[in-house]
């Protein structure tokens, strides 16, 4: 990503409704299966940090990120967040229990490669937690800005996934995709540089606070009610106990 996207996300996750909302969706299935708070945990795509900071106060202390970009690796020590660009310091942190792959496969050109090698690191009975953009049609200015390559259908998901155990999948941001489609098209409509721009943007308090609240109740039916629709996925894989 742009390393002004780094700082704009740094600046907002923390109430901004999407991260809060995906945040919680993370750490309840995460409850689900694989509840154990002295897990061994690996946020690989790690960005500024915010999802293992959370983690870490919900109990979820060994814990280690991983990130490229200097820009994340900066942000995410101002939290006291463990966080590296060297994978021989993953490496010699050892085989872990839950892998955190949030938002990174969009990047990626060699998916299976990449999930192949996390596989490796997982410990046996391990499990990774991916997120990923749902659908092409949602192709905004946030797609460019952030380097993405692709956006995905659960379908396209699990193709990439190649036989893995998948324990679970489906959608999340069901009630914002009818809105985000309608919002991305106008604002290219009406602006078309908007389709190369960030779309992140600090909402007046009230309205944030109305979008947790209507989007919460995807994060009581998850994973017990399966979307068949949303603006992103998530799939959790395990490894087998040797």
């Amino acid at each position: 990503m742009d390393t002004e996207i780094y700082k704009k996300q740094f600046e907002l996750e923390e109430t901004n409704w999407w991260f809060v909302i995906r945040r919680r969706i993370i750490t309840k299935l995460l409850r689900i299966y694989c509840n154990s708070t002295s897990s061994r945990l690996l946020d690989y795509g790690c960005g500024s940090g915010m999802t293992l900071f959370c983690l870490k106060k919900s109990g979820y202390s060994n814990q280690i990120g991983f990130d490229t970009s200097d820009e994340s690796v900066r942000l995410s020590k101002t939290r006291g967040i463990t966080v590296t660009q060297d994978w021989e310091q993953i490496i010699s942190f050892g085989k872990v229990d839950i892998i955190l792959l949030c938002d990174v496969l969009e990047h990626v050109e060699q998916e299976h490669d990449l999930i192949e090698k996390l596989y490796g690191q997982l410990a046996p009975g391990g499990v990774i937690l991916i997120t990923v953009p749902a659908y092409q049609f949602l192709w905004s200015g946030e797609d460019h800005v952030s380097h993405h390559l692709r956006r995905y259908t659960s379908g396209t998901l699990i193709k990439r996934l190649r036989k893995k155990n998948v324990l679970a999948e489906g959608y999340f941001f069901a009630i914002m995709l009818p809105i985000m489609f309608f919002v991305i098209k106008v604002k290219v409509l009406f602006n078309p540089k908007s389709a190369y721009e960030t779309d992140m943007q600090e909402f007046p308090r009230w309205l944030n606070g109305l979008l947790i609240w209507i989007n919460s109740l995807e994060y009581f039916l998850i994973p017990s009610v399966r979307l068949p629709f949303g603006a992103s996925i998530y799939a959790i894989i395990k490894k087998d106990n040797a």
